[in-house]
């Protein structure tokens, strides 16, 4: 019966996809927020994954479009995309030198990577070009937000997580959804993962999500709007990802240095009511004292002393510096170029957790290992050309998109924060999604250049 009912949603998302794909792509993307990634679909040939089903249903349809005349490849593609090109081309001649796995293993990784986490970007790109689908596209994944966080505040109140527990029934069996509700962080009582496959995932997400819906709330009432921020927020904290909570608080401060003066004055102001409001409530309401520690492990998250009086669980300075060191022991026979596209994942399937590196939980450690100091680089050059186009925004948008265009390298800053700290986690793919249609709404919003006036011919001679 319910292989049925995500069989009714595809079939009927893809109806929706043919007629307005701008509608059917953000029906995709809500149902990838809402559904767990385990859900499958039975095609009598094989079981696909729900999601897979997804994308290459969106992927024929854009082509479908493209034939048909319907889309075309928008203005600025080629700027905007081509930090994105670069880092995927080079990552391409990269899966031919790697230390370990072979070209093909390489390869197959990195069309992986470029199927699951970088294609519904570029599409979302392509095919949202007018304001109102743009807002559309906001709406419904407003209304996603609400159904995540109501949902995650259940899971963490109850501390149960019943639909993701029936999914894993269905179609997995041996993955238990409830195995981190048992884990303690200084006072966050279990950790919430909603529905997703981990609460690292959970806290990333619901960040992304928070940036976004700031970005986009211009038009929204002001009180749907801190009730969405409120609830990301608070699925943040119940994620008990201080990786999560520390890119939302470094985001913070970077929006403050990035927005001009008037906006700085009305952050000081709701930042001080905030921060008056929340230290009340940990420091002075005994109820909510068990909070303490977690919240200054997250601001002051250079400082090991909890961690080593064992009040948080977590990474600590020293562990990241010793994995650092493991990261290049591992490539010593290859630190130029790593062991492979893929060598993270090849390792965690077939050796278990590496006694050092754990699961790899950094984008630095995991470029490190699969494509060396060279692929490292790769990752930061892609970000300083993602910061160069959201600059370029910013310089041609002057004062009348200040707001949106400060509120977008935030958005980037924070991602970045996010993932040196606890790797990409399964997220590259909304980052990426909500980075490019956020710069496709602020194109369209961009005033028009005036044409330069035509020059006064000359007259060789005085007409009598």
């Amino acid at each position: 019966m319910i292989s049925f009912i995500f069989l009714f949603i595809f079939i009927a998302t893809a109806v929706v996809s043919y007629y307005r794909i701008q509608t059917g792509f953000a029906l995709v993307v809500a149902f990838r927020l809402l559904i767990p990634p385990v859900v499958r679909i039975d095609l009598k040939v094989a079981e696909i994954s729900l999601n897979s089903c997804f994308i290459l249903m969106i992927i024929g349809i854009t082509i479908l479009n493209f034939i048909t005349k319907k889309l075309k490849v928008p203005p600025f593609t080629r700027s905007t995309l081509k930090p994105l090109a670069l880092f995927l081309g080079a990552s391409l001649v990269l899966t031919f030198l790697g230390g370990k796995l072979t070209a093909v293993q390489s390869i197959s990784s990195l069309m992986q990577f470029i199927y699951t986490e970088v294609t519904l970007g570029v599409i979302g790109w392509i095919i949202y070009n007018q304001e109102e689908d743009i807002r559309q596209f906001v709406k419904i994944i407003g209304y996603s937000v609400v159904l995540m966080g109501v949902y995650g505040l259940f899971c963490y109140v109850t501390l149960t997580n019943p639909y993701v527990s029936l999914m894993n029934l269905i179609y997995s069996p041996k993955m238990n959804a409830l195995g981190f509700m048992e884990e303690q962080r200084a006072g966050i009582a279990g950790r919430i993962q909603g529905t997703m496959l981990h609460p690292l995932i959970w806290g990333g997400a619901c960040m992304l999500l928070f940036y976004f819906i700031t970005l986009s709330s211009r038009r929204a009432s002001v009180y749907y709007t801190i009730s969405l921020l409120a609830l990301l927020f608070l699925n943040v904290v119940f994620s008990g990802s201080r990786a999560a909570l520390l890119a939302l608080l470094f985001g913070i401060g970077y929006y403050f240095m990035a927005s001009n003066v008037r906006l700085k004055l009305r952050l000081v102001a709701y930042g001080l009511g905030i921060f008056t409001f929340v230290a009340g409530l940990i420091y002075l309401v005994p109820s909510f004292s068990k909070y303490q520690s977690f919240f200054e492990s997250t601001v002051y998250f250079w400082d090991d002393t909890y961690q080593k009086t064992g009040a948080v669980k977590g990474s600590t300075v020293d562990l990241r510096v010793n994995q650092l060191h493991g990261s290049f022991d591992m490539i010593e026979s290859s630190p130029m170029f790593g062991l492979g596209q893929g060598y993270t994942a090849y390792y965690s399937s077939k050796y278990g957790i590496h006694p050092v590196l754990a699961g790899f939980e950094s984008v630095v450690f995991m470029s490190l290992v699969e494509t060396g100091i060279v692929g490292l680089i790769l990752w930061i050059a892609l970000f300083i050309g993602l910061f160069r186009v959201a600059h370029e925004l910013s310089r041609r948008a002057g004062k009348s998109l200040s707001l949106e265009t400060a509120l977008l390298s935030t958005f980037l800053a924070s991602y970045c924060i996010f993932i040196v700290f606890t790797g990409i986690q399964s997220t590259f793919y909304l980052f990426l999604i909500l980075f490019l249609v956020q710069v496709k709404n602020i194109r369209i919003k961009l005033p028009a250049r005036k044409a330069p006036k035509p020059a006064l011919a000359q007259v060789p001679f005085a007409v009598r």
